[in-house]
């Protein structure tokens, strides 16, 4: 995804006229979103590879797991994937309408 977003911003700066700098403050605040998705998943990789290093009576039972994870991505996880689908809409919409490009009135 972040190579996507790179793309994007690159081909931001090929327009001309120069697009509107709001739209690239989104995309790179995309950046962000996808950046802390990536670490929720990791963090969630290492909930199950830290369970797995001890004994069976002493792990946590897959109800757990999925419980902390829930937790996690509720809190947290959720509110970024919401930004990051309205930075898209919000980008998508602007293209739409050709409203990307600043206004000089």
């Amino acid at each position: 995804m972040s190579s996507g977003t790179e793309h994007i911003l690159k081909a931001l700066d090929g327009l001309y006229p120069r697009p509107d700098p709001t739209i690239k403050q989104n995309v790179e605040e995309m950046n962000f979103s996808i950046g802390f998705i990536g670490s929720l998943k990791m963090l969630i990789a290492s909930f199950k590879a830290a369970n797995e290093k001890f004994a069976a009576p002493d792990q946590m039972t897959p109800e757990q797991l999925d419980l902390l994870i829930e937790i996690s991505y509720m809190n947290a996880g959720r509110l970024e994937v919401q930004k990051l689908q309205n930075a898209i809409i919000q980008l998508s919409e602007k293209a739409t309408n050709n409203e990307l490009f600043m206004s000089l009135d």
